[in-house]
């Protein structure tokens, strides 16, 4: 709907997945970007907003787009601008996203540098592109690849190959590293860590494809604070190895943990996270309670919240309570059991004005905003990963905490009876969004309470 990430939206995508030889599958779709086209885009692209009135709107697709565009190096024509929006808008529904980027403008400019202009409309016509459409996301999807078979036939494999790589590989690699270092890097899950000239780990990072996300960190076009400091201070890459995409999530969480990197976020050091119940008392009034990893791993109780710390969530219960009026009386202290004084001289509760079954209502009607998904099952999973490159892992979870990791089935005991629950932001992410949209995704079974029963016996 315009040219700003931050403030436009996607009306059309079109992805084309290319193997190096043909196009392997071509997505294409409307998207209802939840705001008004300009009339000045309406016709420039010939989409309306009649057009889209009943297509899907982003989050719908999200998830079939992220899938298909994970792990793969990201062509588009002025490429910045593209990468830009998809980021914002998977960012908007929880996706994290990241790829290398190379620019058909780029490969343009180095290849024909004696051109008037690189602009797609320029180069359809310099090279008799047939188009149906122009400024659809078919049509210039189609262009940009036609255009590269053409670059590729009139200067040859090689020349060809060489301007390509010459785009996305190494021109913004730091200057401290050497980049037969990150040609070693293997294209499989794991984590990669980051180190400076004298040594010092500086950052932790993980993914499906640790070699795209190393390339996606230093050549993803406009960078953050981050990613710029990372490009002046990055020395050398190491990295290792784990099966599945929740195995790296977990180690990454441990090893920024325990190695306490200097440019990771300071809340990823966090051991486990706390959550929120809203529980009954012996009159039936609902009441919030602050709850830690191991209570919520054997209760399965909605949660709400996450919180690195009992301070924060009941910083959090206070700001919902104040904002719906709620009785503080309810309120937990963090110091002992006792609970906060009921100073409002208006609270309905306290002068008997509101039945208690209606301040719960509204209590849960605070909190809901707040909620976490439910957890779909009534006792622990085992999740088992594995790959041709690494060792097979049982990831035991109940109630989003983790519980441990076992070689086998016969090492569930240990976990049963030793673990400590850990409840982790990001594998309650990457879990929760797997579980409702992609659950066949994962390879698990099923703890019965029988079946644990006998573990631990």
């Amino acid at each position: 709907t315009g040219g700003h990430a931050n403030a436009n939206g996607i009306t059309e995508i079109s992805i084309h997945i290319f193997n190096g030889i043909d196009t392997v599958e071509v997505f294409e779709t409307l998207i209802n970007p939840r705001q008004p086209i300009p009339k000045y885009i309406q016709a420039m692209t010939g989409i309306t907003n009649e057009m889209v009135a009943s297509a899907p709107i982003f989050e719908a697709v999200a998830e079939e787009i992220f899938l298909r565009l994970k792990d793969k190096l990201f062509i588009a024509h002025n490429v910045a601008f593209d990468y830009g929006f998809l980021r914002k808008e998977l960012g908007n529904v929880g996706i994290s996203f990241k790829a290398p980027l190379m620019c058909s403008v780029r490969l343009s400019r180095t290849l024909y540098p004696n051109a008037e202009s690189h602009s797609l409309e320029n180069i359809i016509l310099r090279h008799n592109i047939a188009v149906k459409y122009r400024h659809r996301a078919l049509d210039d999807a189609q262009a940009t690849y036609r255009f590269l078979q053409i670059a590729e036939h009139e200067h040859g494999v090689d020349n060809f190959r060489s301007a390509f790589h010459k785009q996305f590989q190494y021109g913004d690699l730091p200057l401290n590293i050497d980049p037969d270092i990150i040609s070693q890097i293997p294209r499989t899950a794991g984590i990669y860590y980051l180190w400076s000239s004298d040594n010092k780990l500086l950052y932790v990072g993980k993914g499906n494809n640790i070699r795209a996300e190393v390339f996606a960190q230093f050549l993803s076009g406009e960078k953050s604070p981050l990613e710029s400091k990372l490009a002046t201070l990055t020395a050398d890459v190491t990295w290792e190895i784990t099966p599945g995409e929740l195995s790296p999530i977990i180690l990454h969480s441990k090893k920024v943990h325990l190695l306490k990197p200097s440019l990771n976020k300071r809340a990823q050091t966090v051991t486990s996270l706390c959550s929120i119940f809203l529980e009954n008392d012996n009159n039936g009034r609902l009441s919030p309670r602050v709850v830690f990893s191991d209570e919520i791993a054997s209760n399965y109780q909605r949660l709400y919240g996450l919180f690195t710390s009992e301070k924060q969530a009941l910083k959090e219960i206070k700001t919902l309570f104040s904002s719906m009026n709620l009785c503080l009386n309810l309120v937990p202290s963090q110091t002992s059991n006792n609970l906060f004084a009921c100073e409002n001289v208006l609270c309905t509760l306290c002068n008997g004005t509101e039945h208690y079954l209606k301040h719960n209502i509204r209590m849960q009607k605070a909190f809901e905003q707040i909620a976490l998904h439910r957890w779909p099952f009534q006792t622990a999973i085992a999740i088992e990963e594995s790959s041709k490159h690494s060792e097979t892992a049982h990831i035991i979870l109940s109630n989003w905490c983790l519980l441990g990791i076992a070689k086998s089935s016969e090492d569930y005991e240990e976990i049963f009876l030793k673990t400590e629950a850990q409840l982790d932001r990001s594998i309650y992410k990457y879990l929760s969004r797997v579980l409702k949209n992609s659950p066949s995704m994962l390879k698990f079974q099923q703890l019965n309470k029988l079946t644990i029963l006998n573990i631990v016996r």
